[in-house]
């Protein structure tokens, strides 16, 4: 299974429309960004969730977990999900 059908059993079972902040980064727009030179966004197994009504923080984490997601990390406006190594950072200020 590929990432973008995790995050289809994402989206069905949390039931709020959205897109993505973030997906898939080249390399170079990913040093533009900041991003990790590992990054799964580099890989296309990332995405960046952002936070909506209708969906908590706590719920998107969750539901992420629940449907494979395994890297999760929180920054101060969007979850970042992805199919890499399990592991989990704050990055909120």
């Amino acid at each position: 299974m590929v990432a973008m059908d995790y995050l289809q059993r994402f989206r069905n079972i949390v039931g709020v429309s959205f897109s993505p902040n973030s997906a898939y980064r080249s390399e170079s727009h990913n040093r533009k960004v900041g991003g990790a030179k590992k990054s799964q966004h580099r890989f296309g197994k990332a995405f960046d969730i952002p936070i909506k009504p209708g969906m908590s923080r706590q719920t998107i984490k969750e539901v992420a977990k629940m449907v494979g997601f395994r890297g999760i990390g929180d920054y101060n406006n969007f979850v970042h999900i992805d199919t890499g190594p399990e592991r989990y950072w704050d990055y909120r200020k």
